[in-house]
């Protein structure tokens, strides 16, 4: 359908440690369709060309953890890639499985320094051939109702039991050093169809 009424606009995905470049265009656009990249930063703009997009099976993905203080607003959704591409392996099903809240405090989203993507975790930035060493890691947040003192818990299932008790919040921010992913908000459904889907 988007062929139809945009053109052929493909992207040569096979140049993804310099960014994507335009492969194919042959452009119809009847005033419907805005143009659209090649580069990776097309995600944090928004403006992926359709192969691109739905190659790096992006979703909205949540950043929380535990949220026991209802008086907080929920975390903001976050683009990220959450599946890998190809068969099914050991590294997909840790990239897609449905985490515990202690699991997602040792897995939680990372950004690649290299690509600029953000992933749900580490297993999925494998999926795209990421270096461990160009992953930055999102640092973990903790706001409670009560005092709460995590400097003598020694295991993540602590770490969980006492956010309980004392109604906290946990999730996650995006580092400092990196460039912000988009946050979900500003998506909308005529932009990216089918493409709000959360998470977790």
């Amino acid at each position: 359908m988007y062929v139809s009424a945009c053109g052929k606009q493909l992207c040569d995905q096979s140049k993804i440690s310099h960014g994507y470049q335009l492969l194919y265009n042959t452009s119809v656009n009847l005033g419907v369709c805005p143009p659209c990249e090649c580069d990776l930063d097309c995600v944090t703009r928004g403006d992926c060309c359709p192969d691109l997009f739905f190659s790096l099976h992006l979703s909205c993905t949540e950043t929380k953890l535990l949220q026991q203080n209802t008086h907080e607003p929920d975390a903001p959704l976050f683009i990220m890639v959450g599946k890998c591409n190809g068969k099914t392996s050991d590294r997909t099903r840790q990239c897609e499985s449905t985490f515990s809240p202690g699991e997602h405090l040792q897995n939680g989203p990372v950004t690649s320094r290299k690509t600029g993507l953000t992933y749900r975790n580490k297993h999925c930035s494998q999926c795209f051939n990421e270096s461990i060493t160009d992953l930055i890691p999102w640092r973990l947040e903790i706001d409670c109702s009560n005092f709460a003192d995590f400097n003598f818990v020694s295991s993540y299932s602590e770490i969980i039991s006492l956010a309980t008790e004392q109604k906290c919040n946990i999730f996650y921010i995006a580092s400092d050093n990196i460039r912000q992913p988009r946050n979900c908000s500003t998506v909308n459904d005529r932009e990216a169809p089918g493409f709000v889907n959360k998470v977790t």
